[in-house]
């Protein structure tokens, strides 16, 4: 009687497998060009370096897993959850040496969770 349950009811990981798989996959080298290509056409690369080089946002280069002074005072870690919130709220954590609404406010609305997932694959590979 169990398996006949568990075929009508999968277990969670079932469903969750289930759900990962049908995410899209990406090469390395496909997140470098999608990336590139992204941050190229939605302007980020006017603002941002990707060689360390000053522009008149941060610079990605050796951004991912730094610990980044912010305006505030504080410090934060540049992981994933940082990138993600710098992208979708940038002012909400605004790095030292810049000013609030300095950035447009509306990626959050405008990219897909996949697009920010690409732009955030991308900025940690430029170590």
């Amino acid at each position: 009687m169990k398996k006949i349950a568990n075929l009508i009811h999968p277990p969670l990981w079932v469903l969750i497998a289930s759900v990962i798989v049908s995410m899209p996959v990406y090469s390395a080298d496909d997140i470098l060009k999608k990336g590139a290509k992204l941050a190229t056409r939605s302007g980020c690369a006017s603002c941002h370096s990707y060689d360390g080089k000053p522009r008149p946002g941060p610079t990605w280069q050796g951004l991912y897993g730094s610990e980044r002074p912010l305006s505030d005072g504080t410090t934060v870690m540049a992981d994933d959850k940082y990138l993600r919130q710098a992208i979708t709220d940038p002012d909400a954590q605004v790095p030292q040496g810049f000013s609030p609404g300095m950035m447009p406010t509306d990626y959050g609305s405008k990219f897909s969770d996949e697009k920010i997932n690409i732009l955030v694959e991308f900025i940690k590979s430029l170590q």
